[in-house]
C-alpha cells in the first residue's frame, strides 16, 4: 500500500522561507535579474530594504552585467507629436509613444499640467541623442517668445527646463548633443553605456530662419552664435548632435557644416560630402559614429541607397568610409503592405541608433525597417492619424521621427 505524501501547508512559517528572509547579498542578486531597468526602479517602492538595495552603488554595473551578456541591447523609434490622453485636445496628460523593430512598445503618460503648467497646450519632440528626449511645450502665454524646452530622461522620468527662448525667436531645426559625466563606457566594444551614479551634461542648438541660439547646462543660458547670411548655412536636412558637436548639410547638399562650441571662438567650419549627385541626405548616429544615408534616383523609378561612416582625425580632418551601397530592386518584404507601392516613393528616415544594419524609411504610409545585410523590408508602425498626407508634403515624416536607444541602466540627469 502506498504512503500518502504530506502536504506541506505554505503559510507555515518554519517551512517557507520569506523572500525578504534572503541575505542581502543573495536578494541583491535576484533583483539584478529582473527583466528591465523599469522594473527595477519600480521594486524601489516594494520595501526600504528593497530601496536601499537597488539604490546601492555598485547595483546598476552588476544589473547592465547580467543583462549585457545575456540579452540583445535594442532600440526604440518614435514621432514627434505627443498624443492627447483620452482623444480630447483639452486633455492636460499626452502620451509619447515609442515602438521597437522587434515588437517591444513602450509609452509614457505625462500630466503637462505638473511639469509645464496649466497653460501647456501640447508638447512635442524636438530631438533625442541617445535615451534622452529634447521636447518642447507650447501655449498662448509663450507667443512671441517661443517656447519652453525640457530636456526629458524617460526612464527615470526627469524633466529639466530649459531657460525660455530670446523674444521673439521661432526655430526651424534642432539638436542635442548629451555626455555622461566621469567615465563613459565604450559602447562600439560592444560595452554597454549608462553608468549608475552619474549625470549629464548636455549642448542643445535651435536653428531659425535668421539666427541661431545655442544652450550649454554649464552655464544654463542662451546665447546667439551666429547670423544666418549665407544659404549654404541654412540647414537643408537634419540637424544632429554628436559628441558636443553639431552636423548639418548645407543648401545643394555637397557639404557639412561643423560647429563646435567649445572650439576657438566657436569654430564652424565646412566639410565635403561624398560626391554623389542627390540632396537626399539624411545625417545620424549609430553605435558611437557619425553616419550618413543617401537616395540617389536611378532609372526605371528604382534609387541607390548608400550609407556611409564619418571619419575624423585629431587635425579636424573628416573622411567617409563607405558601408553599404544596395539598389532598390535587391530589396524585398513578405508584408503585403509594403507591395503594392513603388520602391521609387521611399524616403528616408533615421538611423538604429544600435543596430548599424538597420535605416528606417518612410514608406507605403509607414515606418519601415530595411536590413542593409539582407535587404528585407519589415513594418516596424504605420503611420500616426495625425500625420495627414497634406501635413507630410509640407513638413515630412522625416523630421517628425525620432530615435531612441534603450538603455541597459538609465544614468540620471542629475549626479
Amino acid at each position: 500500500m502506498m504512503k500518502k505524501q504530506k502536504t506541506l501547508h505554505p503559510s507555515s512559517g518554519r517551512l517557507m522561507m520569506m523572500i525578504n528572509d534572503l541575505p542581502d547579498v543573495l536578494l541583491s542578486e535576484i533583483l539584478a535579474r529582473v527583466h528591465s531597468h523599469r522594473c527595477a526602479i519600480t521594486c524601489k517602492s516594494v520595501c526600504k530594504q528593497w530601496y536601499s538595495l537597488i539604490s546601492a552603488p555598485d547595483f546598476a554595473s552588476r544589473f547592465i552585467a547580467n543583462h549585457a551578456q545575456n540579452h540583445q541591447k535594442h532600440s526604440l523609434i518614435g514621432v514627434s507629436m505627443g498624443t492627447p490622453v483620452g482623444g480630447s485636445p483639452y486633455s492636460r496628460q499626452y502620451c509619447i509613444r515609442f515602438i521597437g523593430s522587434e515588437g517591444l512598445e513602450s509609452a509614457w503618460t505625462h500630466s503637462t499640467s505638473k511639469t509645464f503648467g496649466e497653460k501647456s497646450e501640447r508638447i512635442r519632440i524636438l530631438a533625442t541623442d541617445n535615451d534622452l528626449i529634447l521636447c518642447d511645450s507650447w501655449s498662448r502665454k509663450f507667443m512671441g517668445a517661443g517656447s519652453a524646452w525640457y530636456v526629458h530622461n524617460p526612464s527615470t522620468m526627469e524633466w529639466f527646463p530649459l531657460p525660455l527662448l530670446p523674444f521673439g525667436f521661432t526655430y526651424t531645426k534642432a539638436a542635442m548633443s548629451c555626455e555622461t559625466l566621469h567615465h563613459q563606457r565604450d559602447c562600439r566594444q560592444g560595452r554597454p553605456y549608462g553608468l549608475q551614479n552619474s549625470g549629464r551634461r548636455f549642448k542643445v542648438l535651435g536653428i531659425g530662419l535668421l539666427t541661431a541660439h545655442y544652450y550649454c547646462s554649464e552655464t544654463n543660458r542662451w546665447s546667439e552664435f551666429i547670423r544666418l547670411e549665407n544659404q549654404f548655412l541654412t540647414p537643408y536636412t537634419n540637424l544632429v548632435g554628436f559628441q558636443g558637436k553639431f552636423y548639418w548639410t548645407t543648401d545643394v547638399a555637397r557639404h557639412i557644416v561643423v560647429y563646435d562650441p567649445s572650439g576657438v571662438g566657436s569654430e564652424k567650419r565646412l566639410c565635403d560630402l561624398p560626391a554623389v549627385g542627390s540632396r537626399l541626405v539624411r545625417l545620424g548616429v549609430c553605435q558611437g559614429s557619425m553616419r550618413m544615408m543617401r537616395k540617389h534616383i536611378l532609372e526605371n523609378n528604382e534609387f541607390m541607397l548608400c550609407v556611409w561612416e564619418m571619419e575624423e582625425d585629431e587635425n579636424g580632418k573628416v573622411t567617409w568610409k563607405l558601408k553599404y551601397s544596395i539598389r532598390s530592386d535587391q530589396m524585398s518584404s513578405q508584408d503585403s503592405r509594403l507591395q503594392s507601392c513603388p520602391k521609387s516613393k521611399m524616403e528616408l528616415l533615421q538611423f538604429d541608433p544600435v543596430d548599424e544594419e538597420i535605416v528606417f524609411m518612410d514608406f507605403c504610409d509607414c515606418i519601415v525597417s530595411c536590413n542593409l545585410r539582407t535587404r528585407n523590408l519589415g513594418v516596424v508602425a504605420e503611420a500616426p492619424s495625425h500625420f495627414l498626407p497634406s501635413f507630410n508634403t509640407l513638413f515630412g515624416l522625416s523630421n517628425r521621427v525620432y530615435p531612441l536607444a534603450h538603455p541597459w541602466w538609465p544614468a540620471p540627469l542629475f549626479p
